[in-house]
């Protein structure tokens, strides 16, 4: 019997080639690999991806909302969510998704910094433009 590893190798090879079909059911499929596996990462991403250019996004959104509970730590599985999302038309989970990839994006500290800083209201008496509402208060 061949290893996770391999038949992995095998269905991506399929995939690439075109052959996607043969690379989610075949004998050497993302299938079979997540009957053994269901929570092999490299495997969720790929037949999610395989099942998005296929234009099955329903499955697709399956695929990666297992992965964003597997992979925990990268903005990439809320990205391929927030597509397939947007591609089904569900927009607020699309947005939500999008949401996921900016927090799981913020390793940088000016940037945490000055968004902790931008949640206060900004002084409109110090605007070039101020509102029409605030012209009559001067």
């Amino acid at each position: 019997m061949r290893t996770l590893a391999d038949i992995l190798k095998k269905a991506t090879q399929l995939h690439q080639a075109g052959k996607l079909e043969q690379a989610a059911r075949g004998y050497r499929g993302y299938r079979r690999i997540l009957k053994i596996d269901p929570r092999n990462e490299d495997t969720l991403h790929r037949y999610g991806q395989l099942l998005a250019r296929k234009g099955d996004h329903g499955a697709a959104k399956r695929m990666f909302e297992l992965l964003t509970l597997v992979r925990t730590d990268s903005y990439k599985p809320w990205l391929l969510l927030g597509q397939s999302c947007e591609a089904l038309g569900q927009f607020l989970d699309a947005a939500n998704a999008y949401r996921e990839v900016v927090r799981c994006s913020l390793p940088f500290p000016a940037f945490s910094a000055r968004s902790r800083t931008s949640r206060s209201r900004p002084d409109v008496s110090k605007m070039h433009i101020r509102p029409s509402w605030l012209a009559s208060k001067s």
